[in-house]
């Protein structure tokens, strides 16, 4: 997936910054914006080429990193976590599956996770 071939219609983009409170609807984090999401998502999240999403939060959907993007899980995920030659750390909780593509993938010791999948 390259990152320009995520579909924009219906979803909040978010700039750089922190989010504490909730979005009842999916997000974007654009190309080199970096986000810090403390609150709630109750959508999908798609992280955009050389974008930085650190979760400290909680997401009801599931989380997409694209090209060259970044994302730090110190919260919770309760679907999957999808890496497209992106970069993915997790501290946190995946309750899906961790799909890695063509990136890197790192758990840390405390990280809780349904199945790790290397596509």
């Amino acid at each position: 997936m390259k990152t320009t071939e995520i579909p924009r219609k219906n979803k909040i983009v978010l700039r750089s910054g922190k989010l504490y409170n909730m979005i009842e609807s999916d997000v974007i984090i654009p190309s080199n914006e970096r986000v810090t999401i403390q609150g709630l998502v109750t959508g999908d999240v798609d992280v955009e080429s050389h974008a930085i999403l650190e979760l400290n939060g909680m997401v009801l959907g599931m989380i997409r990193v694209g090209e060259g993007g970044k994302a730090i899980i110190n919260g919770m995920v309760m679907k999957s976590v999808e890496e497209y030659d992106g970069d993915v750390k997790i501290s946190g909780r995946v309750i899906g599956d961790v799909i890695q593509h063509k990136g890197n993938v790192v758990y840390d010791k405390t990280a809780i996770v349904g199945k790790r999948i290397t596509k």
